[in-house]
Formats: C-alpha cells, structure tokens, sequence
C-alpha cells in the first residue's frame, strides 16, 4: 500500500510523463514499444549508476532495485551490446495500427501482382480491410482502426469506396528530427540539473547545496489576467532571447580561445576539457490535454 509520501511520487512522476506521453502517441509510439525502451533505460541506469569501483552493477542488485527479473536484465543486457536492434524487431511489441500497416505492404494476401497494396473494401467476402483487422489487429475492432488510420492520413478512400493505405508507417505527426534532438537535449539536461538538485538537497546542507548544486529558477502566475499574459510572453521573449544572446556571445569567444589553445598545444587540461555547461530558458503554460482538431 502506498504510503502518502509514495502518494506525492506517483502524482509527480504522471505529471512527468504526461506530457511525454502525448508527444509519443502523436509520434504513433504505443506502450509496448515505449515499455521495452522503459526497461532498458531502467537496467542501463541501474548497472551504471549503482555499481562499484567503476564496474556495472550485478544482475541480482539490478533484479532488487528494477523488479525486472534476472532473465529479462540478461536478455537486456545482451540486447544492448548487440546495438540494441533486436528489441524493437519483434512485430508483437510494435503500435497495432503500424502492424496493420506493415501486414498491408507485405502479406500477400492483400497485395497486387505487382507487389503494391490491393485497395480494400472495408468489409466483404476476401481480401478486405475487416479481415485484415481480423487478422493483425488484434481485439481492436476495424472500425476504430479505421479511424485513427484515417486521422493519422495513413489510409485514404477513393473513388469506388475502396481504401488504399498511402504511408508504410502509423505516425499521426511527423516531427522533424531537429525538434526531436532539440527536445531531447533540452528534457534530458532539465532532469540532470533537477536529479543532481534532488540529490545534493537530500544530503548536503544549504551552503553545500548553494556551491555544489545548480540554478533552476522560474517565475510563475495564475492570476494575470489575458492580456497581461500576452504582454508577460513577449517580455519574456524578448528578455530571454538578449541574456541568451550575451551569453552566447561569451561563450563563442572563450569558445575560439580554447581553439587557438589547442592548435598551439596547451597542456592546460582545463582549456581540454569537453565539460558540457549551458543554460536553457522556457515558457510555459498549461494547456487542455486535447489535440489538435
């Protein structure tokens, strides 16, 4: 049974994900592909984080802390030194509506002779997109297969009623890979500097937090009213964008000063030292958990 403080962690780890989540469903990622990556991230951390002199932390210790079972951690483990390539090829933990799509360009029972998808009928005797439901699919009913297909624009309906799938791939938004390196990059470094907060704060008194932690600031309202809420954005746009462009300035000149060290051959492993430091700054508010129309 949770206790209260347990409690407080669920509610906080939701409000983590949700977000996360609503990006991965837009991305057409589903749990079972999002589970498999979960569980190597949790045996990773756990054997490199924990482990002792240096070397990864043993099965049974990863098996106590994860809950994941000795079989599972070696299978993990195996997996990631082979370039992790097998734990996403099996068809069974992939989105429904991506196998539906991958039966649709490769079985040939609902090809042409020459290789391309067969338009479907949506129900009827044969080849139709209810018998391929049937049998990809799942317990999901074709219908509201049907729909999220046509939401994602991965089925159209031609002239004849027929249905032709025109994407390979179940992915309602296609992101552009810059987005989803800077988002990665901005997430992933936002929760170093909160963990090593977390964790200096739990052991280290205030002083120590003040010298060994990092700055993580925000200013917030509920009570502004729209229009100084519009008026708040572009002070803090405009803000925001001359700090960052003054610090940037001063990195790119240490940055080229640090070059001319290095072709002259320093040996200043302080001017060598690949140390990644930055600052990030967002704006933020909250939004209904609905999608776009």
């Amino acid at each position: 049974m949770a206790t209260g403080s347990q409690d407080q962690l669920h509610s906080a780890i939701r409000s983590i994900v949700s977000p996360i989540i609503r990006f991965l469903l837009e991305a057409g990622v589903g749990f079972k592909e999002f589970s498999q990556i979960a569980k190597s991230e949790f045996v990773r951390v756990a054997s490199r984080a924990y482990g002792v002199r240096g070397r990864p932390t043993n099965i049974s210790r990863v098996a106590v802390m994860t809950g994941l079972t000795r079989k599972e951690i070696k299978s993990i483990r195996e997996s990631r030194e082979g370039s992790g390539a097998r734990m996403l090829s099996d068809i069974n933990r992939l989105n429904p509506a991506t196998v539906v799509l991958h039966a649709w360009y490769s079985d040939p029972e609902f090809l042409e002779e020459s290789g391309e998808p067969r338009p479907l009928e949506t129900v009827g005797e044969g080849a139709t997109f209810a018998s391929l439901c049937r049998k990809y699919a799942g317990d999901i009913p074709f219908g509201a297969m049907l729909s999220e297909l046509r939401r994602a624009g991965s089925v159209i309906e031609g002239p004849d009623g027929t249905l032709r799938p025109i994407s390979r791939y179940y992915t309602p938004t296609v992101f552009d890979d810059r987005f989803i390196g800077s988002m990665a990059f901005s997430l992933s470094n936002l929760a170093r500097t909160l963990m090593k907060n977390a964790t200096y704060s739990r052991s280290l008194d205030r002083d120590d937090l003040r010298q060994l932690g990092l700055m993580e600031r925000y200013v917030w309202s509920t009570r502004l009213s729209s229009e100084h809420v519009e008026e708040f954005k572009k002070l803090a746009e405009k803000r925001s964008g001359e700090l960052l462009a003054e610090l940037d300035a001063w990195i790119g000149a240490r940055e080229n000063n640090k070059l001319e060290t290095a072709d002259s051959r320093s040996s200043d492993s302080d001017t060598n030292s690949d140390e990644l430091v930055g600052l990030g700054v967002y704006l933020f508010d909250k939004e209904p958990d609905t999608g776009p129309e």
